[in-house]
């Protein structure tokens, strides 16, 4: 798999947040408005899910407090669980 570049977490952060503050969007229209399909999306998620520092920068980007060698994404966790992290 290639690495995942900054543009990319950005992206995939945005349409997590993005859903979060709204709950009404779909996945569709949320990776959409990053120019992206869901199939692209979900590529770039599993992407990120097996790039340890991909997955640490986008946890760091959404705010997500875990500890260093936690594994979890934000699929795992749930939209809930990540709206959290965002929060506080």
């Amino acid at each position: 798999m290639t690495k995942v570049s900054a543009d990319e977490i950005k992206k995939y952060v945005a349409v997590y947040v993005a859903m979060q503050g709204n709950h009404s969007l779909t996945v569709e229209q949320a990776a959409a408005a990053q120019g992206l399909t869901v199939a692209a999306f979900r590529q770039l998620e599993r992407r990120i899910e097996h790039d340890e520092i991909a997955r640490d920068k986008s946890s760091a980007s959404a705010g997500e407090r875990r500890p260093a060698n936690a594994t979890i994404t934000f699929r795992q966790c749930g939209i809930a669980a990540y709206a959290a992290a965002v929060a506080s």
